[in-house]
């Protein structure tokens, strides 16, 4: 967590599957069933592997930004990268592997079903 005394912090596209977007505190209670895509564990902390979905590649760069804005609006983190092809792609960096499903449903609902997914 990153305020002491919590035990738990969830990510943007955990809290919105649970409908807690926006009400910031919550009492829980945490129960560890498994860890998901073979996440890393450590007695010192939760999963740590992490892969980027790349969502788009784009020669046109407005088109990169559409896409851009339209994961922004749904509380996405993307980035944009640029190759030396002047290809702009479009990408999530820093996906814990436990919450790539989740991820990735969540582009689906959006239509952006052809992604890549880089380890």
């Amino acid at each position: 967590p990153f305020v002491e005394g919590r035990i738990i912090d969830l990510s943007r596209a955990a809290a919105d599957t649970i409908d807690m977007v926006g009400i910031g505190l919550e009492q829980v209670t945490v129960e560890v069933v498994e860890f998901g895509d073979g996440g890393t564990y450590h007695k010192s902390g939760p999963p740590t592997d992490t892969v980027t979905i790349q969502v788009g590649a784009y020669r046109n760069e407005k088109n990169a930004h559409k896409v851009l804005a339209l994961l922004e609006s749904h509380r996405l983190n993307p980035i944009l990268e640029e190759s030396d092809s002047r290809i702009t792609r479009v990408i999530l960096p820093g996906i814990f592997t436990g919450d790539l499903k989740l991820t990735q449903l969540k582009l689906a609902e959006l239509g952006l079903t052809d992604v890549l997914v880089r380890r």
